[in-house]
């Protein structure tokens, strides 16, 4: 679990990762992903006043669930035959930008 309150994290995920939870309050939650995801890869976010800046593998499938309240979401991956990684988000003023640029 990673956890950002009043300031923001920033974290690499190792390749193969199955499973993330994220919670921001007043934060950014930042993860590059773009090592590779596992089987069934699942990011669940929740935020209240945080946000969500998610890069993840050329090529991936990225499913979106959930649901937002006052917040952008943002998926801008050239989807493929990469890994299909699901995103669900509960969030309160909260933007989620997934991307599979760097940076």
């Amino acid at each position: 679990m990673f956890v950002a309150i009043l300031g923001d994290r920033h974290s690499t995920l190792p390749a193969n990762w199955t499973k993330e939870t994220a919670i921001a309050i007043a934060a950014e939650a930042a993860f590059d992903a773009a090592a590779g995801a596992g089987p069934g890869a699942s990011l669940t976010f929740v935020g209240v006043g945080g946000d969500l800046v998610l890069r993840v593998p050329s090529g991936s499938r990225v499913r979106e669930g959930g649901f937002s309240l006052l917040g952008d979401r943002q998926i801008r991956v050239a989807g493929g035959d990469g890994p299909e990684i699901q995103v669900k988000v509960y969030g309160l003023f909260s933007d989620v930008k997934v991307t599979d640029q760097p940076g």
